[in-house]
């Protein structure tokens, strides 16, 4: 299952290179709003195969429908783009509901907190 999570912030984003820790713990922050419960076994078991632990989801890099390059990073963001994916249906319930909860996330790149309003 995929979904497209399409999202805005109220004032320009500072978005380093190096995100995808970030937007990982932004996504298991919209599972956990779902439940606690379920948000903790993917982050600290996961789902086993031999020694392997798997979380069994993926998701897209950020698309910015318009952005400046920046040393630091992609400057003057205000909406991105994703993509999810989950072959577990629990995983993807979850984020829905997490999503619906109350439409936002939440970002923190280089010490600043970005809320922004998920749209789609």
């Amino acid at each position: 299952m995929k979904i497209k999570i399409t999202a805005v912030s109220n004032k320009n984003m500072l978005i380093p290179f190096n995100y995808q820790y970030i937007l990982q713990a932004a996504i298991y922050n919209l599972i956990k709003k779902s439940s606690d419960d379920y948000a903790r076994f993917l982050h600290n078991t996961g789902f086993i195969d031999g020694h392997k632990h798997l979380k069994l989801f993926t998701f897209s890099k950020l698309i910015f429908p318009y952005f400046k390059k920046h040393n630091l990073g992609f400057s003057n963001v205000s909406k991105i783009i994703l993509f999810f994916s989950t072959p577990i249906e629990k995983s993807y319930e979850n984020l829905i509901l997490g999503i619906f909860s109350n439409q936002k996330m939440t970002l923190k790149f280089l010490d600043t907190n970005y809320d922004l309003q998920i749209t789609s």
